[in-house]
């Protein structure tokens, strides 16, 4: 089918009735809707786009096809339909979904996205664990030590982690507990590197997870005398 077969006016396919349940495929993501709340916001682009004075293409399934992205299309989506802003509280694309919005040309929306940006700030912690293998010496077995600590933003640390962390500093394989109650408290992995270091007698491996916090700029954290990476 050609591109041309593909297009017409949404007036022609839906004679703007607001209750028409429409197809959308935005960036390869399927969404159904209604007339009513694409038009929702009159002065908009997307109002605009379906006011039947233009024509739209349309995917192989004779869905309505955006080129935006489609993930957070889902935010835009349920602006129009709840008149408020709802994200999830370990959401880290406000950037983005201000771009999405300012594409759309909705400005309650822009200025909502704009509102939680300004309210936010990001904070950062690494968390480092440490292997070392030492050689065999006078016939004994190979032995290890494994030590995990902390650097960054530590106040923010959750309470469990900061109050039990003195303990825990040597016991192996704490890097991946660790990493499961920071993302149950809502920090956000952005990555890790890893580094090794030989001498004669022993091997050390380091491995480094970066995590991340959104926080509100009005938070202020419970300080901590513990030092992390005793």
């Amino acid at each position: 089918m050609s591109t041309s077969e593909t297009q017409e006016t949404v007036g022609a396919q839906c004679e703007l009735i607001p209750s028409q349940v429409i197809n959308l495929n935005v960036g390869g993501v399927c969404y159904t809707t209604t007339l009513a709340t694409v038009t929702s916001h009159p002065e908009s682009m997307l109002a605009s786009m379906f006011s039947g004075r233009y024509a739209i293409g349309k995917d192989t399934k004779e869905n309505y096809f955006i080129d935006r992205d489609g993930k957070l299309f889902r935010y835009i989506l349920n602006f129009l339909r709840n008149t408020t802003l709802a994200l999830p509280t370990d959401f880290n694309e406000h950037k983005q979904l201000l771009l999405e919005a300012e594409f759309y040309q909705i400005q309650p929306l822009i200025h909502e996205i704009n509102s939680y940006i300004e309210e936010e700030e990001v904070v950062f912690v690494e968390v480092q664990e440490q292997k070392t293998i030492f050689s065999p010496k006078n016939g004994r077995n190979h032995s290890s030590e494994s030590r995990c600590g902390f650097s960054g933003d530590l106040d923010y640390l959750p309470n469990d982690i900061k109050q039990n962390h003195y303990e825990n500093r040597k016991r192996s394989n704490m890097r991946l507990k660790y990493s499961s109650q920071l993302k149950q408290n809502g920090w956000q992995y952005m990555g890790s590197f890893a580094t090794e270091m030989s001498v004669a007698s022993s091997n050390t491996t380091s491995v480094t997870d970066k995590w991340c916090l959104p926080i509100k700029k009005t938070l202020h954290p419970v300080p901590t005398d513990c030092d992390m990476n005793q």
